[in-house]
């Protein structure tokens, strides 16, 4: 019986060993991706980009682990790593949405209108699309007669959702881009 005991705990002892080191690692990433989270948001750039490496080596397949990663290349400046991480978010369906939106946000900060015009169908054309923004370009896409006319009704709605928005969030995301 004591034998039997013996050998029951030296089979079981690696599978509770590996639970528990699966869970401290868990732990680990979300305790770096909620450090993160507040980096970005007071802006510090090194823990930012400290935690977002952290969040994807302890939580490689967690969907806010990519948006971390791209919110710390925003804050750090560095455009490519920021699309980088928008193109894999659109890889992803429960994040695609999400990454056509950075995507398109990029295009638009760098005045590339055709592009993000483009980023914005593809994320309406999207079975998970459902919200309001994006709308308008459904009835654009039916009634599309020529460039000048899409685009100058794209910029109005972008300009009717900017007056919307309270102003305190305007200058904070016009601080950020």
């Amino acid at each position: 019986m004591i034998i039997w005991s013996l050998l029951r705990f030296a089979f079981g002892l690696p599978p509770a060993l590996s639970v528990a080191n699966r869970a401290r690692r868990r732990e680990k990433g979300y305790a770096a991706l909620s450090r993160g989270i507040i980096a970005v948001g007071t802006g510090d750039v090194r823990l930012a980009s400290k935690a977002a490496a952290e969040v994807q080596k302890h939580l490689p397949g967690e969907p806010l682990a990519l948006l971390l990663k791209a919110e710390a290349a925003q804050l750090a400046g560095d455009l490519q790593a920021v699309e980088a991480a928008f193109k894999e978010m659109t890889r992803r369906h429960d994040m695609r949405l999400l990454g056509f939106r950075g995507l398109h946000a990029q295009a638009h900060r760098r005045g590339d209108i055709d592009t993000a015009y483009q980023f914005a169908s593809a994320a309406h054309a999207s079975p998970l699309c459902l919200g309001r923004p994006l709308q308008f370009l459904k009835s654009m896409s039916r009634r599309r007669t020529g460039k000048p006319r899409w685009r100058a009704r794209y910029q109005r709605e972008l300009d009717r959702q900017n007056d919307e928005r309270p102003a305190t969030r305007r200058a904070h995301n016009s601080d950020r881009a």
